[in-house]
């Protein structure tokens, strides 16, 4: 990738990409030596996300595709899960096997592999953006240090996570999400993940996640007096698991799509990626593997259907939209006490 400032930019790309995480690398390394490609982001890169860090196997099979570097790994690896449900006294371990990664090394090991030719702008924000009379181009207006561009693209993926600009630009739809709320601290080793389920707390589910460094403390809570809940959360943890050291604290929006109306994957030459298109699990939160398919679909679109790339799009991402439907009854299970019984068994 090229690094640039905004106004080193280009008067016009072929495709532009909102969002330099998992999806948005996942578009740029395959389109970066076939069009003319720009990839932007409001942070710098690599980004500093929230998140447990843990590879499930389609996200692990996705990466073979393409490389065998696991430079990200971190241990204990591999893990299994110890689900835990605290309203029922009932507990299990499945032999999950998960990948456990450094989330930092592995955002930089995917913006590593973007093309020298991709014009990259960290720290650069959507402002807005619209069709052209024949809605064959966009004109997007670009932000940065005060800086204010104009830029013209034929294709917009929009991969921009739970809070996406692209999406609220063209789909009036609220889709219930999240706080994620993650702490590492120091603490003794563990050789598997916790997931815990407690309504008081949330009634999606909150994490214990040993990393060679530290031990991840999280939990994906109600919006409303989320830092309460989390703190509560950690007395928990502090009276069942001895974890009562302070860390560094991080935050970040998930979505949780409840119905298939809540998938939304673009229109004419606007395409969605990853979670600012629907594409997580409602039942774990898990939403890496669903942004590297639905990136790597999007950009099969475009280099095999270059004028009509969406239509071909949508026939390409359903195997991974059947996928998140299909853990749209798990979620709902997960939310009942009774049901989640059943489902740890």
């Amino acid at each position: 990738m090229s690094n640039i400032n905004l106004d080193d930019t280009l008067p016009g790309y072929d495709v532009t990409i909102i969002g330099a995480g998992p999806a948005g690398c996942a578009v740029a390394r395959k389109l970066g030596k076939e069009f003319k490609v720009l990839l932007v982001d409001y942070k710098a890169l690599p980004r500093k996300k929230p998140c447990g860090g843990l590879l499930v196997k389609q996200a692990i099979d996705e990466l073979k595709r393409f490389s065998d570097d696991e430079s990200f790994i971190t241990s204990p690896n591999p893990l299994d899960i110890e689900y835990v449900d605290l309203d029922n006294a009932v507990n299990s371990t499945a032999k999950k096997g998960f990948h456990n990664i450094d989330r930092e090394k592995f955002d930089s090991f995917l913006l590593s592999l973007v093309p020298d030719e991709v014009h990259v702008c960290q720290k650069t924000k959507l402002a807005d953006f619209t069709p052209t009379k024949d809605r064959a181009y966009h004109v997007l207006i670009l932000e940065s240090n005060s800086t204010v561009k104009p830029i013209v693209t034929k294709d917009l993926i929009g991969a921009d996570g739970a809070l996406s600009e692209v999406r609220s630009k063209i789909f009036n739809r609220q889709i219930p999400y999240y706080l994620a709320i993650q702490e590492k601290v120091k603490g003794s080793k563990m050789d598997r993940a916790v997931f815990i389920y407690k309504n008081e707390i949330t009634d999606f589910y909150s994490w214990i996640i040993p990393k060679s460094d530290g031990i991840l403390i999280g939990s994906a809570l109600n919006p409303v007096k989320s830092r309460e809940k989390f703190a509560q959360f950690k007395r928990l943890v502090n009276s069942k698991y001895g974890l009562s050291n302070n860390g560094r604290l991080d935050s970040a929006v998930i979505m949780r799509p409840e119905t298939s109306k809540d998938i939304f994957l673009g229109k004419e030459n606007v395409m969605l990626v990853g979670e600012a298109a629907g594409l997580i699990s409602p039942s774990s939160g898990e939403g890496i593997s669903f942004a590297l398919e639905s990136g790597r679909v999007c950009a099969e679109a475009l280099i095999e259907s270059p004028q009509a790339p969406f239509e071909s799009y949508k026939n390409k991402v359903k195997p991974t939209v059947e996928r998140v439907l299909s853990k749209m009854d798990k979620s709902k299970k997960i939310k009942t006490e009774k049901g989640r019984i059943e489902l740890i068994k």
